[in-house]
């Protein structure tokens, strides 16, 4: 936090930028690595905790009229890895000649 980063469009490697984010917050957790981490939380704790994520949303973008677009941005190393698992999983055509 309070640390420059260099984001990115996650698709097109021209559109990047220099932030500062002023909060970081963990969007995943671990439960399962192998083996049960942790125990899993139930359908209303779950519920409870999308509901106060969608709630964070500011309210532009989630109107049903005129939506802002939701910005998003990656790391350089998460544009790298999703590059390869494109490339991983893409089908590769064979040309008869």
């Amino acid at each position: 936090m309070g640390e420059k980063i260099l984001v990115q469009h996650p698709f097109f490697e021209n559109l990047r930028a220099y932030v500062t984010p002023t909060s970081v917050a963990p969007l995943h957790e671990l439960f399962f690595d192998g083996a049960l981490v942790r125990p899993i939380p139930d359908i209303h704790e779950s519920r409870a905790r999308c509901e106060k994520q969608i709630a964070q949303i500011r309210e532009d973008v989630t109107r049903s009229r005129n939506a802002t677009p939701y910005k998003l941005s990656v790391t350089r190393e998460l544009f790298e890895f999703i590059g390869e698992l494109w490339l991983k999983e893409t089908p590769i055509q064979e040309i008869d000649s």
